[in-house]
């Protein structure tokens, strides 16, 4: 009787992409539904908070886990790939 509800633990793997992918769904969807057109007009009139966040987000943030890749000998075949290409960074089982 008590094994029922702790099979579900025991395959947790094979259910744990799609509920991550759902809880992160459910928690942009609660955020967004929040958001007004003022929120978007008020973003683009402060455009150079904006242009930082998409700098660091694209540029400095991947540099950066590249550097620390280096730095700590993670592997070293990733961190090279990671210079150059960064989807051949992810693992195969990931896709």
């Amino acid at each position: 009787m008590i094994d029922q509800p702790l099979s579900f633990f025991a395959n947790f793997g094979q259910y744990e992409r799609i509920l991550s992918a759902t809880m992160v769904t459910f928690s942009m969807l609660g955020m967004g539904a929040t958001l007004t057109v003022r929120d978007f007009a008020n973003t683009l009139a402060a455009w150079r908070g904006l242009a930082v966040g998409l700098i660091a987000q694209l540029i400095l943030v991947p540099i950066w886990a590249g550097l620390t890749m280096f730095a700590i000998s993670l592997f070293p075949e990733a961190s090279a790939a990671c210079r150059w290409r960064a989807p051949s960074v992810l693992p195969r089982g990931s896709r």
